[in-house]
């Protein structure tokens, strides 16, 4: 069983440290008897009776304490054990241990810490052991007052963090300051004192100031700051050697531990006796765990505790996966579940779970895309389309309910982001003449809390997307129907032996390629002299058995590889040089767009594109109700739309 005076250590490893101590509290300088003690209680008790001020001092509490706060201030520093403890972390007159006034203590009784600290680092430039406690002791107090403070700037406070902790690790190894210590206790001669306390408070110094961290680390995750928990636990790595630093984590992780093998347990308990119920009690668990599994994320930096982790999160992941393949078969909800099974793609981090996750993923995948096919009838979309109406309508909202903290919510975007990419490129690869709808797919992932790496990488994708002229994988196209003959290649469009070359190619039109399973009709091109379009009649005119849908995509894909890259370059360069735009019944220039006659225009980084199979809806963010809707078949170069704002958005550098 732990000494009185061991559990006294362990108590001073908490971030009230110093608000708790009856010198700060009373106004005493460092060393005090019991009888200046007492003396000085009475005087602030009579204060307090007469309603008069307590007075100022160095780091005076805030309020002050009443007469009940006062006391037990007062009694603790009766006690020897205590007040060894108290004078410890306080700040000592040059002299000590002899008792006695220097200028430092005066300038603290005044309340002027800047003249002390001006002292003690001139002290501490001679090499005064005292000196450097007082610094240690006045930096780790500045830091976690400061912790309390809502308007403290980050970089400031955690460079004050870090010359606390070397200060400390100065005393920590100063022989000198250990031996005035020594001599302190020895000069006490009180039977209550242990006649080690010096050694052991050296011994377990680091210990204290390593749980203080690990408890500020548990803060700062609970707050969802993870770059300050993670400072904390580096600088309380660097008070302890491995072994010892793992039980300080394993120690202060063992909460979130507790509570995560409880929310299990009766998570489990709920689906082996209503699976069919089982949804609610996962989906609780997840959010439940999600904060509790970050905390040990934090934690996770010795073999001690990235085990920890790693069981904690193995056992969160199976027994949600458990619980939604119980729910998938007993109801055949395959939408419901697939959030969440995202989601456990991020947390299983065993091989072997992690591949069951996929699989399940994998199968309610399929089974909810089969589902959709059915719904879409014949023909049905392209699967990059049908999956991304998946997760527009089910996955990326069930996601968004989870109500994740961020360091979850970053690393489901992530994934998502890249699965959307990944679709955006299927597309692609396809036909160029998916490029608007690629466009519109990377804008979807672009919309969503990313991390600046991932950010950057999407907005480089799309911009190498715009910057490319043409498709060297698109072939020359060529066909004859119905007495009509079409070719496009890179001189332009030939109608019947009349040809628009590319340069004289001032519009185009159809419909949103990818967002309908109907074949693209009434595909039309245009030059400043003349309009012309291929439409449902010539389509019919295609030889028997001839596909029209493919036909079509063909059209589309020579038009958008061979083509559509100079039109945008040219109305590009147009822009920038002053001139305008009209797309349909906007207008666009270099300053936005505008969504009527007569208005100003809307800033590219404040629209919005909204798509449907038949149109396309544009809005101001800061105006939602001024809105337009675009037909594609009706109004030349609208597809191109998703290309002129993501050419002319300004995007951060």
């Amino acid at each position: 069983m732990a000494s009185k005076f061991d559990q006294l250590l362990t108590a001073c490893a908490h971030p009230e440290l110093y608000r708790r101590n009856g010198f700060r509290i009373l106004g005493l300088a460092v060393p005090a008897d019991p009888r200046g003690i007492a003396r000085r209680f009475d005087e602030l008790n009579i204060n307090l009776e007469l309603s008069s001020e307590l007075g100022e001092w160095a780091f005076a509490p805030r309020p002050m304490p009443d007469r009940e706060g006062l006391r037990a201030a007062a009694r603790a520093l009766q006690e020897p054990m205590q007040r060894l403890l108290a004078e410890f972390f306080w700040f000592w007159p040059l002299s000590y241990p002899i008792a006695g006034q220097d200028a430092a203590q005066v300038q603290l009784a005044r309340g002027d810490t800047a003249a002390a600290t001006l002292g003690w680092s001139q002290a501490a430039s001679r090499g005064d052991p005292v000196a450097w406690h007082n610094l240690a002791v006045y930096q780790h107090l500045l830091a976690l007052e400061w912790e309390q403070t809502a308007d403290a700037d980050p970089a400031i406070l955690n460079q004050v963090w870090r010359e606390a902790a070397d200060y400390w690790k100065r005393v920590q190894t100063d022989q000198r300051f250990w031996h005035l210590l020594e001599t302190r206790i020895a000069a006490l001669d009180d039977a209550q004192l242990p006649a080690d306390s010096a050694c052991r408070l050296r011994d377990q110094l680091p210990e204290i100031l390593s749980r203080i961290h690990a408890e500020n680390a548990v803060h700062y995750v609970a707050a969802n700051d993870l770059e300050t928990a993670r400072l904390h636990v580096e600088l309380a790595q660097s008070h302890l050697p491995g072994e010892r630093i793992a039980a300080v984590f394993e120690a202060t992780a063992q909460p979130a531990v507790g509570r995560l093998e409880n929310h299990v347990a009766q998570s489990r308990r709920h689906a082996a006796a209503h699976p069919a119920d089982a949804l609610a009690p996962m989906r609780s668990l997840v959010q439940a765990a999600a904060s509790d599994l970050a905390l040990l994320t934090a934690f996770s930096n010795t073999p001690v505790t990235a085990h920890l982790h790693g069981d904690q999160a193995r056992l969160v992941a199976d027994t949600v996966l458990d619980g939604l393949v119980a729910y998938q078969r007993a109801t055949g909800d395959d939408l419901a579940c697939l959030p969440l099974v995202f989601h456990l793609l991020d947390v299983a981090t065993a091989p072997e779970l992690a591949q069951r996750v996929e699989q399940a993923f994998g199968v309610m995948l399929e089974n909810a895309l089969n589902a959709a096919r059915g719904a879409a009838g014949e023909p049905a979309p392209p699967e990059p389309v049908l999956t991304f109406d998946l997760i527009n309508a089910s996955i990326a909202p069930g996601l968004a309910a989870l109500s994740l903290p961020p360091v979850a919510n970053l690393a489901v975007n992530a994934r998502l982001a890249g699965w959307l990419e990944k679709l955006a490129e299927e597309s692609l690869a396809e036909s160029p003449a998916n490029t608007a709808w690629a466009l519109r797919t990377v804008e979807y992932a672009l919309d969503l809390p990313l991390d600046e790496a991932n950010r950057a990488a999407l907005t480089g994708m799309r911009d190498g997307w715009l910057a490319a002229s043409g498709a060297p994988r698109v072939k020359p196209f060529n066909l004859t129907a119905g007495g009509t003959t079409l070719r496009i290649d890179a001189r332009g469009v030939s109608l019947n032996n009349r040809l628009v070359a590319a340069a004289d190619l001032t519009g185009v039109r159809h419909h949103f390629t990818g967002f309908s399973a109907a074949p693209p009709h009434d595909i039309g091109w245009s030059s400043a002299d003349e309009g012309l379009a291929m439409d449902a009649d010539w389509f019919a005119t295609l030889p028997e058995g001839a596909d029209a849908a493919a036909t079509a995509r063909e059209i589309l894909a020579a038009l958008h590889g061979f083509l559509v890259p100079s039109l945008v370059t040219r109305s590009l360069a147009s822009l920038r040089a002053g001139g305008t735009v009209a797309l349909g019944e906007v207008v666009l220039s270099e300053e936005g767009m505008a969504l009527a006659e007569g208005e100003a225009p809307v800033p590219f980084a404040r629209l919005r594109l909204a798509y449907r199979a038949d149109c396309v809806t544009i809005s101001s963010t800061d105006a939602p109700s001024r809105t337009v809707e675009l037909d594609p078949l009706l109004n030349w170069n609208v597809v191109l739309i998703p290309h002129f704002l993501a050419a002319l958005t300004p995007r951060p550098s």
